[in-house]
């Protein structure tokens, strides 16, 4: 099989997770009994936001078992979690059409004891881009 633009790859327990930017797709490959599954990403979507633009890097969260996303391109770029009963929300998200319109989320990590979650957006200026840091502090576990 080919997924073009395929980024933001992580195992767990046995479980290959990447993102396919450009047909914005979760594959979930299982090693063992060498299977996949595939969900559109942000299809199953939860509060306020959107996750429309291409899926980018990827971080699992062990103790809840949640996938973050970081987001390239679109109006309004951020940094979305789907659960793991494939549910998604946003974390945080640029205005749509607002300062970050068209730019990109970029690095997620999460902080040693799971609390805090660390995101760059990327801003382009023409030929430059400039990173501005993002700090969410995360719901107790």
């Amino acid at each position: 099989m080919y997924y073009g633009n395929a980024e933001g790859i992580i195992y767990h327990e046995g479980l290959l997770y990447f993102a396919a930017k450009k047909i914005r797709t979760l594959l979930i490959l299982d090693l063992e009994n060498m299977t996949y599954e595939t969900e559109l990403t942000g299809a199953q979507f939860e509060g306020k936001g959107t996750f429309n633009a291409q899926p980018d890097q990827i971080v699992y969260e062990n103790y809840k078992r949640w996938i973050y996303f970081s987001e390239d391109g679109g109006s309004a770029p951020g940094v979305y979690v789907r659960d793991f009963e494939g549910t998604y929300r946003t974390v945080f998200e640029g205005i749509s059409g607002g300062r970050y319109d068209g730019d990109e989320t970029v690095g997620i990590a999460l902080s040693p004891n799971r609390m805090k979650l660390y995101a760059g957006v990327s801003i382009c200026f023409g030929a430059y881009t400039h990173l501005v840091f993002c700090t969410q502090q995360l719901a107790s576990h």
